[in-house]
């Protein structure tokens, strides 16, 4: 679920998308206890929500939907 979350943000920023942070900022904040458990848990979280980001929009160009230059989705995620 935080994977999909922080993919969802990444996407939503990529494409200029309002999506209220507030919440996801706040979801994202929520499994932070899990750091108890495992210290790395967050930074996993974040690189495989970045390999999904960037995965989607392989396929979407793969599909013939226009992405930005890959020196953008670097800025992104």
């Amino acid at each position: 679920e935080l994977v999909a979350e922080i993919s969802s943000a990444y996407l939503c920023r990529y494409f200029d998308i309002d999506k209220p942070i507030k919440h996801s900022a706040a979801y994202v904040n929520s499994w932070l206890t899990e750091l108890d458990k495992d210290v790395y848990f967050v930074y996993r979280a974040f690189a495989k929500s970045e390999q999904a980001f960037k995965y989607l929009l392989k396929i979407a160009g793969e599909n013939g939907f226009n992405a930005i230059p890959e020196k953008q989705v670097s800025a992104v995620a």
